[in-house]
């Protein structure tokens, strides 16, 4: 192992920390380059967070999040002239204090322990190191008393579960204004507290350091400097002043008192940047908010008699030149800035902001003519993009949680549309580091507060047999099966003498329902539920096949699958239908879906159940996050064509102005939720029908399904090169065609089931069928 580290790599904090009070602190490293063709290597980590600066210009933002036995650092190579330069670090603790009351919102996301700070590395020069920049050594740091966390509530709650990092407050009268110049005077800089060693997790032996060290796994994230599009509002200032400074023409000019709401345009997670000249004790709030809110509702989410609604970072102004940009991200569509208080006159240049996304590269397009159609793609397509960050996010305003729900349907979507498996492959990580001793999964990782949910654990089985099948990883697929027989085990354990799975513990979240408490189609919290079962089922089929993969039995599984469902049409089956609980009326198109995927009901069965998630009125309807095993139901029976039907639900969120889908079709908390992106994998992989056909994509399955158009094409990503597909539709006659860059194994299947094998560049195929 060739690392950085070495003996004298210790980490590092702030002197004055003692496990409270100082939560922003600043780490500085003056150094001189003598010769030529010199380079800064190092390795750099921190507790929670920092912003890593060489002469006043970010090189780095870190570390990636993950837990304390997986504490991830990164590796920076920088080439460096001759002469003075100064590395600077921002490192910031969320918490002020430690966690003392179960009800205090904190950034659950967050793991770590403590303020400190960590660098391993040096200048080198022809490979030798000429000048050691391991912590502490002659390094200096400095409290950073200009600014502090601010609780989300400050000035206005959303009265709702609201966990991401905390916002700012800050103070320019006492910020470091020549921190990164080699002239700063350092006097009142004093040298870091020693912690403990840096160890390396691939070399622990008799472990004395809290942070288990790992390298990052996945690209830091990409930004790109936006600038907001509009005015929405402004009060007590000239309209035309205000229009000249959106435009980035002139400096907005302010006396006295002063609100402006502006409009990025379009949902966005961001560092927003405000420069400001004079304003002296001006108090300035800059608030952010995924809507306007009308009389305290979100309805059409631009509406400009609405108001901006959320958490806000608040800034004391010292009359003299000052900039802000936040540490962390915010996530929003509008802002408003109010000040008030200012002593003399204010002028604020015209706002930007820099974007902050996992940096997908999206490979994938969809065509069918349809406008609504293409909205729904670039809509989704957002969506997916703003929750993905260095985890998955089930939402990027409220909780920046990677949860396995929204996970599963996310890291498809970026398999299929863009070709990259890094976030995808570190999320399967996470979610088998967060096991507990009892055998299952967290629901959400990483993650400070402990939450199960019991199906999500399924779902991770089957995330990982999703990553296998798009990149055929077999070293991986023998990492992940302990965990995976660790899950099966544990509902194993709770199966009754009837074969069914027994009422399980913890929360037994299924789809955001009005009639259903919390998520849970249980009306009696005793009684087992039969998605349960099924999931089960399918997770244990999933499992068999995995072991199958690597050279283990996979009988036990598959015996164990097949017992659960002959309980499942035993017990849970009335008149055609699966209910949601043996022995109770109720039912829902989740049941019946999982029915069809799990396999309990096959054949012209399955077909005509398939068909009735629709119509039957008995049914209690899915939301946008759970349709998307509608569609594996429908794809699996070859009722494609009911996907379009079901899109509806989604483009009647179009007209409310959002830019982004929301969590849940009615009344939604989060404007942009993760598991709402699923129409970008049925495009692709349902409709033009693009798939791994065996392990690893080494042959492609090209399986158009049923549309409404005469004509869809498109594209995706293979590891063959970008598929090209088209298809076309007159009367009874469908036309398909692929082109690809390098010659591959094609499995091409009509939507009757017919299949054709071929090795081409270049497949055109016609046939007579009934679509």
């Amino acid at each position: 192992m060739n690392t950085l580290f070495s003996k004298d790599s210790l980490w590092c904090t702030h002197p004055g920390w003692n496990g409270g009070g100082i939560s922003h602190a600043w780490f500085r490293r003056k150094f001189t380059v003598k010769g030529r063709d010199c380079k800064l290597r190092i390795s750099v980590s921190a507790d929670n967070r920092y912003i890593l600066f060489l002469d006043g210009k970010i090189i780095g933002r870190g570390p990636c999040r993950s837990d304390l036995r997986h504490w991830n650092y990164e590796t920076y190579a920088v080439p460096l002239p001759p002469g003075e330069h100064v590395l600077c670090a921002k490192v910031v603790q969320f918490r002020d204090k430690p966690q003392i009351s179960e009800d205090r919102q904190l950034a659950l996301a967050e793991c770590g322990t403590g303020l400190a700070f960590l660098v391993a590395g040096g200048v080198f020069s022809k490979g030798k190191k000429q000048t050691s920049m391991d912590t502490p050594g002659s390094w200096l740091c400095k409290e950073d008393r200009s600014v502090k966390n601010r609780p989300h509530d400050s000035e206005d709650s959303l009265k709702t579960f609201l966990i991401s990092p905390p916002e700012e407050e800050l103070s320019f009268a006492f910020s470091e204004r020549n921190v990164h110049k080699p002239s700063l005077d350092e006097s009142s800089w004093v040298p870091p507290a020693k912690v403990s060693p840096a160890i390396h997790r691939e070399s622990l032996e008799n472990p004395y350091s809290r942070w288990w060290l790992v390298p990052r796994q996945i690209p830091h994230m990409e930004e790109k400097e936006e600038r907001f599009s509009k005015i929405i509002r402004c009060d007590n200032l000239d309209v035309e002043n205000a229009g000249r400074w959106i435009r980035g023409e002139a400096p907005l000019k302010i006396t006295g008192r002063a609100k402006i709401t502006i409009d990025a345009g379009s949902l966005n997670t961001a560092f927003p940047r405000f420069d400001f000249k004079g304003g002296k004790n001006a108090e300035v709030l800059i608030r952010y908010s995924e809507a306007l809110f009308v009389d305290g509702e979100k309805l059409v989410r631009d509406d400009p008699r609405g108001v901006v609604f959320g958490y806000s970072d608040k800034l004391l102004l010292d009359g003299m030149e000052n900039s802000f940009q936040p540490f962390w991200f915010r996530t929003f569509r509008f802002v408003e800035i109010e000040i008030n208080g200012a002593r003399t006159s204010l002028e604020i240049q015209p706002p930007s902001f820099t974007t902050c996304m996992y940096p997908f590269g999206m490979k994938a397009e969809f065509e069918s003519g349809d406008p609504e159609t293409r909205k729904v793609w670039d809509t989704a397509w957002r969506t997916a993009r703003l929750c993905a960050n260095e985890h998955y996010f089930d939402c990027p305003y409220y909780e920046q949680l990677q949860y396995v729900g929204d996970t599963r349907i996310q890291a498809l979507i970026s398999y299929a549309l863009t070709g990259d498996g890094r976030l995808g492959k570190q999320a399967i990580r996470h979610f088998d580091w967060s096991r507990l001793d009892e055998g299952i999964t967290q629901s959400r990782y990483p993650s400070t507060w402990t939450q199960v949910i019991p199906g999500f654990s399924l779902y991770w089985v089957m995330m990982v047999k999703d990553y296998y099948d798009y990149f055929g990883d077999k070293d991986f697929l023998r990492e992940m099966f302990p965990g995976i027989r660790s899950v099966i085990e544990w509902f194993e354990r709770r199966r009754l003498s009837n074969g069914l799975v027994g009422h399980l513990p913890y929360w037994n979240f299924t789809d955001w329902l009005p009639e259903w408490p919390g998520g849970n189609p249980s009306r009696d919290t005793t009684c087992p539920l039969t998605i349960n079962s099924l999931q089960f089922a399918h997770a244990c089929k999933t499992a068999a096949d995995i072991a199958d993969e690597i050279g283990l039995e996979p009988k036990g599984f598959r015996r164990t699958a097949s017992d659960t469902i002959r309980a499942v049409n035993k017990l849970c089956r009335e008149d055609g239908i699966y209910l949601d609980m043996p022995g109770r009326k109720f039912t829902s198109q989740h049941v019946n879906a999982w029915a069809i995927i799990a396999g309990a009901v096959n054949g012209k069965e399955a077909l005509s159940l398939a068909k009735r998630l629709l119509s039957d009125p008995r049914m209690s309807k899915a939301t946008l996050y759970f349709s998307f095993y509608l569609f594996r139901a429908w794809e699996k029976t070859g009722c494609t064509e009911l996907f379009w039907q079901h899109l509806e639900l989604w483009k009647k969120q179009l007209s409310l102005g959002l830019s982004t889908f929301p969590e849940t079709p009615l009344n939604p908390r989060s404007d942009c939720h993760a598991w709402s992106s699923s129409p970008l994998y049925e495009m692709t992989c349902c409709s033009l029908g693009v798939k791994p056909g065996s392990p690893g994509f080494k042959t492609i399955l090209l399986a158009p399904g049923k549309t409404p158009f005469p004509k869809i094409s498109g594209k995706a990503p293979t590891p063959f090169g970008i598929a090209s597909v088209e298809v076309q539709r007159s009367g009874d006659t469908m036309r398909i065609s692929l082109s690809i860059p390098k010659k591959a194994p094609i499995i091409l299947r009509w939507p009757d089931g017919k299949v054709q094998k071929t090795t081409a560049k270049k497949l055109i195929s016609s046939r007579k069928i009934r679509c």
